[in-house]
């Protein structure tokens, strides 16, 4: 199932966490993909839970700078990986700059 986790902007330095999702009911669920992008630099996490109370972080990736098709400078970044935990969630910390655009979707996937 798809999510749009967040179109929020955030402050310099700034963290936004994601709503916790619970895989206990979906047992084929395998995988979790996030993608985020924002027009300053940033670093996109997952983490993961067996009882949504205590987190690990499990995988990160720092934003990579691109330019899009209308020349315009964005800072990207995906990451997949094996859902071992019964919850997951994504966390994004902004870089020291205000960002004014921001995106991060999320997808978990089966077998």
């Amino acid at each position: 199932f798809p999510s749009h986790d967040t179109t929020a902007t955030l402050g310099a330095n700034a963290i936004f966490t994601g709503t916790s999702r619970d895989f206990s009911a979906t047992q084929r669920t395998r995988s979790f993909r996030a993608a985020s992008m924002a027009d300053q630099a940033g670093v996109l996490s997952v983490e993961q839970s067996f009882d949504g109370t205590l987190w690990l972080l499990t995988h990160s990736a720092a934003t990579a700078s691109v330019t899009d098709a209308d020349a315009v400078a964005r800072h990207i970044a995906y990451i997949d990986v094996p859902v071992v935990g019964r919850f997951v969630r994504v966390r994004y910390r902004n870089g020291a700059t205000i960002n004014t655009i921001m995106r991060i979707i999320s997808l978990a996937g089966g077998i």
